[in-house]
């Protein structure tokens, strides 16, 4: 088999011809298959994805694949979603993609956006995955169509990408669009979501961060507000109540403590916690 540069070499030949006459024979031709699939092997090493070899095989087979039978096109448009999506959750800007997968790819990268956001929350990490983070899921939320089923979780998710961020360096600004990323999900979702308390929580967490750093009281009303939506939204049942109603009681307590309210002691204390 040929080296991993021998093969790059010939399929950014198969490429480079295709975008100099739009002419897709180069890449229909049968050799192209087979260097395709030798040229795979390199694409991953261990856990890292080698993003020239995937971004390469993701063209070839976009190109490819409107040009053949339905079942074969499926397959390979399928193979280039996989070999691209792997490209943009790596960082590869928007421009280096096929517009028309753009809304695929964002929906094929949210997996991969979830375990990244949870690896930040569970341990310190290099800020570089902080802004991975970031960027990733604020691609997806500008990505997924309107009206989206993961619209919602993707902008609830940047605000607490952004709010982890903001946590390790500070930047208000940070904090700002985390409080606007979960706003924006809570106007994505319709009351009968079914992570509408989380998204309450998330963003009720957001007011409450800000308030501690900027001392604004319009913040801890907000976060108190976005609580106690969230403890009524949260059936039983749901697997975050314990964390939903131990944030609201925070703020409750902390809005008693700067105003002696006894309906807000009597709201943090009086919750029942899940059985």
């Amino acid at each position: 088999m040929r080296t991993r540069e021998e093969l790059l070499a010939a399929v950014h030949g198969r490429l480079n011809r295709v975008l100099a006459d739009g002419n897709r024979s180069a890449v229909l031709e049968a050799a192209a298959l087979v260097e395709a699939g030798d040229l795979a092997s390199y694409a991953a090493d261990g856990s890292a994805v080698d993003l020239e070899v995937a971004h390469a095989l993701g063209w070839l087979y976009f190109w490819r694949a409107p040009a053949l039978p339905p079942a074969q096109a499926g397959q390979e448009g399928g193979a280039a979603l996989r070999f691209f999506t792997g490209c943009l959750v790596a960082g590869m800007p928007d421009s280096d993609l096929p517009k028309p997968l753009l809304a695929p790819l964002a929906e094929a990268a949210i997996p991969a956006a979830r375990n990244l956001l949870t690896h930040t929350l569970r341990t310190v990490v290099d800020p570089a995955l902080l802004t991975l983070s970031v960027t990733l899921w604020r691609r997806i939320a500008r990505s997924l169509p309107a009206g989206h089923s993961d619209g919602a979780e993707a902008l609830s998710s940047l605000g607490i990408a952004l709010r982890r961020r903001f946590e390790h360096a500070g930047d208000l600004e940070d904090l700002d669009d985390a409080v606007q990323a979960g706003r924006a999900a809570l106007r994505n979702s319709p009351d009968d979501h079914p992570h509408r308390a989380t998204f309450l929580s998330n963003v009720g967490t957001s007011f409450q961060v800000r308030y501690e750093h900027t001392g604004d009281l319009g913040d801890l009303d907000e976060a108190v507000k976005a609580g106690s939506a969230a403890v009524r939204a949260a059936p039983d049942d749901h697997p975050g109540r314990a964390i939903i109603l131990t944030t609201f009681s925070k703020a409750s307590l902390e809005r008693f403590s700067r105003f002696g309210d006894p309906g807000d002691l009597a709201e943090a204390v009086h919750q029942p916690l899940p059985q």
